[in-house]
């Protein structure tokens, strides 16, 4: 199924009761949120700010999850809204990590307000989260709320460890394939399994099952952030200087993997382009003219699917029904590919 066509399933739903949250509220902290969300307090009813395809994966995921085990979604609604607020707590605070580096920084709170009030915003989304997953206790019982709690938390603090682990990689020019992949399992993973985890509690199966969705969620986690990493180089030719920030802010996964060989003179040569300070644009047209001769691409994608594979295997193995199953298959996999 076309990833547009799911995502739109719950935009509206999401949208609307994000916004009148953040609408019944006053004061200048919520002024700032709303700044953040793109609601502003001067906008149109349009949806605008958030990009709700790859910027609400998680809500999708949680409430596609949910829908998937019951045949509707609307019980995984708090839930998904807890993801949401997460993701922007999140964003928040990797607006002060970016110190207004890139473009989309220029309007964003760090920017209009100053860093202080970009980590206050962003720890008033988290608490949003959280009191927003307490709507679940008149749908689960207390103990399966309390474990949503729990996947929540782990999870933030799961990202935040990698974004440690992210930062302190930063100017290495060594990064292994197994630190790329720690990384990713804790930044992405991490909150991909907790949607998952969420959808299935919300969904009333317990928390065993919902356990194995963590898990198996982790899995497409990892596959997502690699396929990001491909779109990101694949998209160069239209934004050279998106792909220098991403090249020098971070380690995409087809540049790690032609860091870890050393068999081609072009390859070396990519090696000596990449860790240098500052990139023009020649070096970044080289940089990706390297990979894309290179076979990185391929295998990338080839290593997403296996993840995928992975996650799907953990599915099978449960007691989920074979139609949930199918349902992953054939509705989730596209979400992560982000392919029709």
């Amino acid at each position: 199924m076309k990833p547009d066509f799911v995502y739109n399933r719950y935009n509206r739903v999401i949208y609307d009761e994000m916004k009148t949250i953040l609408d019944n509220k006053s004061g200048a902290l919520y002024c700032m949120m709303r700044d953040q969300m793109g609601f502003g307090d001067n906008i149109t009813e349009n949806i605008t700010g958030i990009d709700f395809t790859s910027d609400n994966i998680t809500s999708t995921m949680c409430l596609l999850t949910c829908e998937l085990l019951t045949g509707y979604y609307e019980a995984g609604i708090s839930a998904a809204i807890a993801l949401e607020f997460t993701n922007q707590f999140m964003v928040a605070h990797n607006q002060v990590l970016l110190d207004n580096k890139a473009e989309r920084c220029e309007k964003s709170v760090n920017k209009k307000w100053d860093f202080r009030q970009a980590i206050n915003v962003g720890d008033g989304f988290y608490a949003m989260a959280r009191t927003s997953l307490f709507g679940l206790v008149d749908k689960i019982s207390m103990t399966d709320t309390v474990l949503a709690l729990n996947l929540l938390d782990e999870a933030c603090i799961e990202m935040c460890e990698g974004q440690y682990l992210d930062l302190d990689c930063r100017n290495n020019f060594k990064v292994m394939e197994s630190t790329y992949f720690r990384i990713a399992e804790l930044k992405s993973g991490s909150i991909m399994g907790c949607s998952m985890g969420l959808g299935g509690l919300a969904a009333n199966v317990g928390g065993d099952i919902a356990q194995i969705l963590n898990m198996s969620g982790k899995r497409f986690g990892i596959a997502y952030q690699i396929v990001n990493d491909i779109l990101a180089i694949e998209s160069s030719k239209d934004d050279l200087m998106k792909t220098e920030f991403y090249l020098k802010d971070r380690h995409l996964f087809p540049c790690v993997l032609m860091l870890g060989i050393d068999r081609y003179t072009k390859e070396k040569k990519f090696r000596s382009l990449y860790s240098k300070p500052t990139l023009d644009p020649r070096d970044i047209a080289e940089i990706v003219e390297t990979i894309n001769y290179s076979d990185a691409i391929q295998i990338s994608y080839n290593i997403a699917q296996s993840m995928i594979d992975a996650g799907l295997s953990i599915l099978k193995d449960s007691y989920i029904p074979n139609d949930a199953i199918a349902g992953f298959t054939a509705e989730v996999v596209p979400l992560i590919m982000q392919r029709d």
